[in-house]
């Protein structure tokens, strides 16, 4: 599952570092990357009249099987300090467990927060 999401990003157009990681034993696929999006327009503050830089990172982490994946997200204005959230994005991806349970009388794997 994650070798195809890191196919698929690396065909894209969009500019950003993936790599396979590993926490606690379980493998997860970090994303790094430095976005322009449209600056907000914020009540009282002047306009930059152009696009805000974004540091965002993501770590997704699928479930034993493959059934399911969690995503763990972070996007900061505060690009040059966006690694140092590196840890806390890491120690998030520790925490997700995942647990059986019953929709309609199927079972399938849901998130455990």
């Amino acid at each position: 599952m994650l070798a195809h999401l890191i196919e698929s990003r690396s065909a894209s157009e969009e500019k950003s570092d993936s790599w396979f990681g590993d926490v606690d034993g379980r493998p997860m696929l970090v994303t790094e990357r430095v976005a322009e999006l449209p600056a907000p327009a914020i009540e009282g503050l002047p306009s930059s009249g152009g696009p805000a830089e974004v540091y965002q990172l993501e770590a997704l982490v699928p479930s034993d099987k493959g059934e399911a994946l969690a995503a763990i997200q972070l996007s900061t204005s505060f690009v040059t300090e966006g690694p140092q959230y590196r840890r806390m994005v890491f120690d998030a991806a520790r925490s997700v467990a995942f647990r059986p349970g019953t929709v309609n009388g199927v079972t399938n794997t849901s998130l455990r927060l």
